[in-house]
């Protein structure tokens, strides 16, 4: 049996519109069998209940504006030590501002990463 890949799905918002709408049904249908994932919100909202209902691990780390330089060093290495210990293998960046910090976390763990973006 393959051991299934562990995703580390980030969004910067919890509340649902268009793209995470599209978000949510990716992860309502996603292969279980073939990936594990855990969700980041970089806010309180909605969808973090909702994720966690559909058997989602799912928590919240703040990330206010993204020109407060403490704040962005405090949220990648919250990322940084969430990939080494829970193992991620690939970093999902749901939207820019999401990429702008799992990008970076994952390139610094040597980890890959990739940036959706729906239209």
């Amino acid at each position: 049996m393959q051991v299934p890949s562990k995703l580390l799905v980030l969004s910067p918002v919890a509340e649902r519109g268009g793209a995470e709408r599209v978000m949510v049904d990716t992860l309502k249908y996603l292969n279980r069998d073939k990936f594990q994932a855990k969700l980041i919100f970089f806010e309180q909202g909605s969808l973090v209940e909702e994720m966690s209902r559909l058997g989602y691990e799912s928590e919240v780390i703040p990330a206010e504006r993204l020109r407060d330089l403490g704040t962005y060093i405090r949220v990648v290495a919250g990322l940084r030590r969430i990939i080494r210990t829970d193992r991620i293998d690939i970093v999902v960046s749901w939207m820019p501002k999401a990429h702008l910090y799992g990008g970076i976390a994952a390139f610094l763990e040597g980890k890959k990463s990739v940036w959706w973006q729906s239209t």
